[in-house]
């Protein structure tokens, strides 16, 4: 199996996009645990009511923070797309009961995030809870195609948590842009273009998972590093 210079091999990405799902509140996920090793994995958009969450990155109210503030009680606080915040909070206390028992039993292990588009952003979110609340387990993240979420203003109080996240991306993908830069909003994470285009003319006609298949595949190919 191919894995290129970043650790990242295909076949991940298709464990990405692939169910079965669980959902609370139309949200879908799913974990796996083996090999001491937690996967939490998060599902693409499905249906009219993400669609609504994927675009609700302005409040919907007057009053409130713009966007969202992710911890009312943080010192340092950071700012999120609400519609994925929002989105979080309907899952996060399962999944991180889960973590809670993964920590509990398996110190020095692993946690791996991983998500599709809507899920890529959930799956950092997940990421930035769990090294928010836990210093006993390694979390990595890879979030594929994902829109971006973290507004830059005060993006370095969140930056720290977020050392783990790979951003993997067709720069021709429209999603991957999307909210718009005018917004505030950003990638924050390392980011890994797998198929560099002209952004100008990014379209959503890319962010399909049979063109990012086929441009991890090319992309390992050209930069693998070793054999598994």
């Amino acid at each position: 199996m191919l894995k290129d210079h970043y650790g990242i091999n295909p076949d991940w990405y298709q464990e990405t996009i692939t169910g079965p799902w669980e959902s609370i509140d139309n949200e879908q996920f799913r974990t796996v645990e083996e090999d001491g090793v937690l996967y939490i994995f998060f599902e693409k958009t499905v249906g009219w009511k993400d669609w609504g969450s994927n675009l609700n990155f302005l409040p919907i109210e007057a009053k409130g923070a713009v966007p969202v503030k992710a911890y009312p009680q943080m010192d340092h606080p950071w700012y999120c797309h609400r519609g994925f915040k929002l989105a979080w909070n309907k899952v996060e206390k399962e999944i991180m009961y889960r973590v809670n028992s993964f920590g509990n039993t398996s110190t020095g292990h692993t946690v791996r995030i991983q998500g599709y588009s809507r899920g890529a952003a959930l799956a950092q979110k997940c990421n930035e809870s769990i090294e928010w609340g836990w210093d006993t387990v390694a979390v990595e993240t890879l979030a594929f195609a994902s829109p971006r979420w973290i507004w830059r203003p005060y993006s370095e109080n969140v930056k720290p948590r977020m050392k783990g996240v790979k951003i993997i991306l067709d720069d021709g993908d429209l999603v991957g842009h999307y909210p718009p830069w005018w917004t505030g909003y950003a990638h924050v994470g390392e980011k890994v273009i797998v198929s560099s285009r002209n952004y100008l003319f990014a379209s959503p006609m890319e962010h399909t998972e049979d063109n990012y298949w086929r441009a991890l595949v090319r992309y390992v190919s050209e930069n693998h590093k070793t054999r598994v």
